[in-house]
């Protein structure tokens, strides 16, 4: 994993775990992945995956289906991800 990504990665799943134990009931996660393509090809959506694990990995789980937002740029999203307490 590229540094960049990588500090990404750890970063989110820092605040979603500081989230966690203070308690609170939701997290809600402004995501930003890499770079995407404009064309209409499927494939994978930079490193949001390896950014919803982390969060799930400190006790999150996704409640609700990202929202994505056009950066500046036009080549670029911004996910808002919500999360709630996993249970079990």
């Amino acid at each position: 994993m590229g540094f960049i990504k990588q500090n990404k990665v750890s970063g989110v799943g820092a605040e979603a775990k500081r989230a966690h134990e203070e308690g609170r009931r939701f997290f809600v996660a402004q995501l930003h992945p890499g770079a995407w393509s404009t064309g209409l090809k499927s494939g994978s959506a930079g490193d949001l995956a390896e950014m919803i694990e982390a969060i799930e990995d400190e006790g999150w789980t996704l409640a609700y289906a990202p929202s994505f937002v056009p950066r500046e740029d036009g080549k670029k999203m911004t996910a808002y991800c919500t999360f709630r307490p996993a249970t079990g």
